[in-house]
């Protein structure tokens, strides 16, 4: 009894292995399992698409079925298993199986798949309404996948756990050279948070990870960074997050964010917020705001000398104009022009143009910490709260 139970207390299974979990998981070993690693292996993709980091809709389409087909045969599975309970439930990765050269493999370790979350299309998932629900799940973990799902997924899949009780989910933004796709997805996360707010209300503790990745987004501070807030004036992300997080007692943050996570904006039509249970609050933000600007400014130092900057007066530090399609569209560059580009503008820079950012640019950081004050006060349970950079 004691060697199952510490057999089956942890099980990682992929879309294949489905019948031998049915298979090995009788009912006298469901009660042992408490932490289920799941992930989901696509096929093999076209080279030349993931080189060119775009699909055409069509294809996008085809892997959008298989990841809903994936998914639904395994809520199906975990339906029939009788006597899951308090299940923690962690959603891997969604990648494709692909060929690799030895030398890749000597590399980096692996011998079966390649990473293709640089491919800019979205996965969704479809009839999510149509999965069945399950009840034992208390704890949810979605990784950030090979392949980038639509950030409405996070949400669709929590609500067909009506017992949820913690939701982690890690999302990388780091598309800072196409803002319009940046916030598409911030769009459409602060839509379902608004949407299903009802079905999610089992949720006590949230933690969410949606920060800009430096691997792979702007590779030093002085590279102007994206307008996320077009062409509604105000933050709908952290507005929406806002109001979702006050059913909380424990909520950990990180991301792109400003005052509106805290406090309703101006241009808000809503009643100030509170907090009621909340007693852990915990925010990590990024040094530029959805706007566009920067907390901070570079402060003189040798080797890397420059007065603090002004961003009403630096052109370097305005947004970047929209130009781009926030619906979409062709990449016109593929990855090797891609990673010239990000070479030439990172690394490749004389090194007396890399500056770090420590000075506090009170224009901006002003608003940001008296949204902050006011949402502690709105906060009567609380025991701990941080607010880091």
């Amino acid at each position: 009894m004691a060697i199952e139970r510490s057999m089956f207390k942890r099980l990682r299974i992929n879309n294949d292995e489905l019948e031998v979990l049915a298979q090995v998981l009788m009912p006298s070993r469901r009660g042992f399992l408490q932490f289920l690693d799941y992930s989901i292996v696509l096929p093999l993709i076209d080279e030349a698409v993931s080189q060119q980091r775009y699909e055409r809709p069509a294809e996008t389409e085809v892997i959008s079925q298989l990841f809903s087909l994936h998914t639904k045969t395994f809520f199906d599975t975990l339906s029939r298993l009788d006597g899951l309970r308090g299940l923690n439930l962690d959603l891997g990765k969604a990648c494709h199986r692909s060929e690799v050269t030895k030398s890749h493999t000597d590399i980096y370790g692996v011998d079966e798949f390649f990473e293709y979350h640089h491919l800019r299309s979205r996965i969704d998932l479809l009839t999510p309404n149509a999965l069945p629900q399950l009840s034992f799940i208390s704890h949810l973990t979605i990784l950030d996948s090979d392949r980038t799902l639509t950030s409405s997924v996070y949400l669709d899949l929590a609500t067909r756990m009506p017992g949820l009780q913690d939701i982690h989910f890690f999302f990388i933004w780091d598309k800072v050279r196409y803002p319009g796709l940046l916030r598409n997805d911030r769009c459409i996360l602060a839509t379902t948070l608004e949407l299903r707010s009802e079905e999610t209300k089992t949720i006590s503790v949230a933690t969410l990870d949606i920060n800009v990745n430096d691997d792979h987004g702007a590779m030093h501070q002085l590279l102007p960074m994206p307008n996320l807030i077009y062409p509604s004036g105000y933050d709908l992300l952290g507005s929406s997050l806002r109001t979702w997080s006050q059913r909380l007692k424990k909520f950990d943050i990180r991301g792109v964010f400003d005052e509106t996570l805290f406090w309703p904006h101006a241009l808000e039509t809503t009643s100030p917020p509170e907090w009621v249970d909340l007693k852990t609050y915990y925010v990590q933000l990024e040094r530029h705001t959805p706007s566009g600007w920067w907390y901070f400014m570079p402060k003189g130092k040798p080797k890397f000398g420059t007065p603090p900057r002004n961003p009403a007066e630096d052109p370097n530090d305005l947004p970047q104009p929209f130009l781009d399609d926030p619906t979409g569209g062709a990449d016109p560059f593929d990855k090797s022009v891609e990673d010239f580009w990000d070479c030439r503008k990172g690394y490749g820079m004389p090194e007396e143009d890399f500056v770090t950012r420590n000075y506090a640019n009170e224009d901006n950081m002003q608003p940001l910490l008296e949204g902050w004050a006011k949402a502690l006060l709105s906060m009567p349970s609380l025991r701990q709260a941080t607010l880091a950079f």
